[in-house]
């Protein structure tokens, strides 16, 4: 694995645990980072948004030999409310309706080619096609 690979799994597993923390600490999470010798090196806040609570989608993701396909439930969204994000492995899917935030980190395996995906909101579904290079 390359090492930028490994530092974008690495920057995903540390977001999901963020994810998993805030979910029991309705009010957001505090903490510091220390370098080996205890100095600081930054302290972090998140703090919830308590107007609208953020959901994670329900998604699936098919392989065939041209493409990765994901496929997400984004009840309410529009397209001037969704952004998607690729960096390196990682698709990061921001999304708003009305009633909800969604927020959804997914790792792609095979590398695909962003600039040629194709794109699909229709009723609340998102579906999204990534050209294999």
């Amino acid at each position: 694995m390359k090492k930028k690979d490994e530092m974008d799994k690495l920057l995903d597993e540390m977001l999901q645990t963020f994810v998993e923390a805030l979910k029991s600490n309705p009010d957001g999470l505090k903490f510091s980072v220390k370098a080996n010798d205890e100095t600081p090196l930054m302290f972090v806040e998140i703090k919830r948004d308590k107007k609208l609570r953020t959901y994670s989608p329900k998604t699936e993701i098919t392989e065939t030999e041209e493409s990765v396909i994901v496929i997400a439930e984004l009840p309410g969204v529009t397209f001037e409310n969704l952004k998607l994000i690729m960096r390196g492995k990682t698709l990061k899917i921001f999304a708003k309706s009305k009633h909800k935030k969604f927020r959804k980190m997914l790792y792609i395996a095979p590398d695909v080619d962003f600039s040629k995906s194709v794109s699909l909101l229709k009723n609340g579904i998102l579906e999204l096609i990534l050209p294999k290079k």
